[in-house]
């Protein structure tokens, strides 16, 4: 059964990507801009946006990196503009090339904005391999 939490009315939350299976994903749901984010396999994700703004869409990934100051650095690792006249979007977001650490993903379509904060970590593992896990927040 996949289940699905709308950001507005239940905060952010966490969740851990599974290898073998979907996992729970994260829903927008405004009157204008829909976005939902699902979990494929490991490293790899589902997004899919609706745009009925008629504005670009802006879809980026980024890297935050803490500063001095309790402050964070984020440098752009992804980005792509979409046109106002796709209405329907869909992009398998392939995270295996990205380094441990936390990273943003950020769709924007005029005023309608959905974020999501994720953290890539290497997990230890018996075997010499390195596996990841992704942790949305």
């Amino acid at each position: 059964m996949k289940h699905r939490w709308t950001l507005l009315l239940l905060g952010i939350a966490c969740f851990f990507l599974s290898t073998s299976m979907k996992t729970p994903g994260y829903q927008l749901d405004s009157e204008y801009l829909k976005v939902n984010i699902t979990s494929i396999d490991e490293l790899r994700l589902q997004l899919t946006a609706q745009n009925e703004t008629g504005k670009k869409l802006y879809l980026s990934v980024f890297q935050v990196e803490p500063n001095a100051f309790n402050r964070s650095t984020e440098t752009e690792v992804f980005s792509e503009t979409i046109s106002g006249e796709v209405a329907k979007v869909n992009r398998t977001l392939n995270l295996s090339k990205l380094e441990s650490g936390t990273y943003r993903i950020s769709v924007k379509a005029g005023k309608q904005r959905f974020e999501k904060r994720l953290d890539i970590r290497t997990k230890p593992a018996p075997v010499s391999t390195e596996n990841r896990v992704i942790q949305l927040q």
